[in-house]
Formats: C-alpha cells, structure tokens, sequence
C-alpha cells in the first residue's frame, strides 16, 4: 500500500516521499503543485510547513491566505496583498466622508419633513439607523499610515543594524539588511525570518527594484500579521475591510435613496401647506 502512495504537491515539489501521515496532503493535493510552488517561492517550503502547523486546527483557511498572499506578492512585488488592504483603506475613507455628508442631508430632510408635517397635524418620521463598522488590527493599519507611498530609511549612529542584532553577528558597512532594519526594528527582522526566510527576502525585494525599501516595509506589515494571526495573516485584513467597503457601499446607497425620497415629500409637503 505504501508503495501505491500518491505523493501530495508539496512532497513532490521538494522531491521527498510522502507518507500516509504527511500533513500537507489535504491541504496540497497532487493537482495543487502549481499553488505550492507560488507560496514556496515566496514564503520557502520550510517557512510554509511551519506557518501551517501554528495555525492547526484551521490549517486549510491558513492554506489559502498563504496562496493569497503568496500570489498576490508574485503579481504586485512591491506591495503584494499590503496594496489591497492599502488601497481598501483609503476607498473606505473616502466612502466615510460621502456616508458623513449623506447622513447630515438626511438630518436636514428629516428636520424638515417633520416641521411641515408638524404643521399638517401629522406623526414625525422614524430615525434611521447606522450599521456598525467591525475594527480592523489597528496595529497594522497605523504602520501602513507610516509607511505611505514613499517611505525613507532613517539613518543610525548605532553599530549594528536589527538584523544582525537579532542573529548576534558583527554588523558590516555592506550589511544588505541595514538599510531595512535600522537597530530599533529587531523583531521586524524576526518575523520576516520566520515568515519569508532572511536570504528569500532579499532575494523578493530584488524583483522590486527600484522600489526595494517599499517592498521591504509591505513584507513586514505581511510578516507581523501573520504572526499576529497565523490563521488569516494580511489576507484576513483584506477580507475584513473587503466586508467593511460592501456594508458601507451597502449604507450609502440605502442613505441616498432615502435622501431622494424625503426630499420629493418634502416637496409634496411644501405644497400642501402652500395650499
């Protein structure tokens, strides 16, 4: 029976056998090779085994934000999924400020609707009411705040830079990692080793030349919240504010369409007084 195994993607991607036990069967099955190299080639097959054994029992959601990401960093190699979530931040921004307006119409109509129907002898209009907003790791959210579009290294007097802090190593003037991790972000550099690998960092920020330092600060944001949350990481903060962008779309449309009818009656009312 051993024999017959059929070996899952992930062993045969590293060119190992694979057991009956072997974890990665359900989660890779031999016709998902395709998705395990992207995640091996952005995460290594050592980082990947690891990162799904800490989300255990929910290792296939782990699975799939790792593919996420994974396919995300190989189609965008300076921002990766970090741009979405970016991105998703400032659409919700922007959708706020328009639902704050619409909500500030509506106060206006309704204040009028119930004046005119106060005069027509008639009931007020109900309040409406405001969906809640689920909070997002606010932690992540404020170092993308930080890391903005264009973000600068800070310069050091310190000897040593994060990185070789962190492996207790003698820091060189050609260090490759000095300029991404001043000596103050030792335990960025220590997520990114246990997320990416150290040597395949460098080796991703290569590809994004010559946007290596925002490329760098996007990996580290991705390495915190994964850490942060082994099961969900970065792509569960997409999904969140995903969700958020829908019930405030959701909201605004439902705000303006009240908006328009509370303006035609007001209109209707406006006349019956007139009259």
């Amino acid at each position: 029976m051993e024999n017959n195994q059929i070996q899952c993607a992930a062993c045969s991607y590293q060119q190992r056998r694979c057991s009956p036990e072997c974890l990665l069967t359900p989660l890779f099955p031999p016709n998902k090779r395709d998705e395990f190299e992207v995640v091996a080639r952005v995460f290594t097959a050592q980082n990947v085994i690891k990162l799904i054994k800490l989300a255990i029992p929910q290792q296939a959601i782990a699975t799939e934000s790792l593919i996420k990401e994974a396919e995300a960093r190989i189609d965008d190699p300076v921002r990766g999924l970090t741009g979405t979530v970016h991105d998703l931040c400032r659409r919700i921004e922007d959708l706020r400020t328009e639902l704050l307006l619409a909500k500030q119409q509506n106060d206006l109509h309704r204040r009028r609707n119930n004046l005119q129907l106060k005069q027509l002898g008639s009931s007020s209009t109900k309040e409406g009411t405001s969906s809640a907003v689920a909070a997002v790791p606010s932690m992540i959210l404020q170092q993308l705040a930080r890391s903005g579009d264009n973000p600068v290294p800070a310069p050091s007097n310190e000897k040593s830079c994060g990185a070789c802090k962190y492996r207790n190593k003698k820091c060189s003037l050609q260090c490759p990692l000095a300029t991404y991790f001043p000596p103050n972000r030792k335990e960025d550099f220590r997520n990114v080793t246990k997320v990416f690998g150290a040597t395949n960092f460098l080796r991703l920020i290569k590809s994004a030349d010559p946007l290596q330092y925002l490329a760098a600060e996007s990996m580290i944001i991705e390495a915190r919240a994964r850490i942060s949350d082994p099961v969900h990481g970065v792509a569960g903060i997409a999904e969140t504010l995903s969700q958020q962008l829908d019930d405030l779309t959701s909201e605004l449309a439902n705000i303006n369409q009240e908006n328009r009818f509370l303006l035609q009656r007001e209109r209707l009312l406006l006349q019956k007084n007139i009259i």
